[in-house]
């Protein structure tokens, strides 16, 4: 059986049932929360439209979370090319992008 200490229950049951509307301690928690959510939203949006500015490549943010869902098109050439090498476009966009510029996807 796991117990994870007074320390950790303690945070857990914090996490789990923040402070309430009139609680001593809820305007600082409302405000400490509405900042990490406000920047989290902010920075998904500098990504969104950062992504949308690239050539070939669309995206939408996901509603209500912080995920990107990037659609890359891949052009004509780049898929005859693939199939030259045996390979499909996502696989040759991947290794490309990895060998050119060190990104993993």
């Amino acid at each position: 059986e796991y117990y994870g200490g007074p320390t950790g229950q303690i945070m857990t049951s914090l996490m789990l049932r923040p402070p309430l509307p009139g609680d001593e301690s809820y305007e600082l928690y409302k405000q400490e929360h509405d900042k990490i959510y406000n920047g989290l939203k902010e920075r998904l949006q500098r990504l969104v439209e950062g992504l949308n500015r690239i050539d070939g490549i669309t995206c939408t943010p996901a509603n209500g979370a912080m995920y990107a869902f990037p659609r890359i098109e891949i052009p004509p050439r780049a898929i005859a090319k693939a199939r030259e090498m045996d390979t499909t476009p996502d696989n040759l966009y991947a290794l490309s992008l990895l060998e050119e510029t060190g990104i993993c996807v």
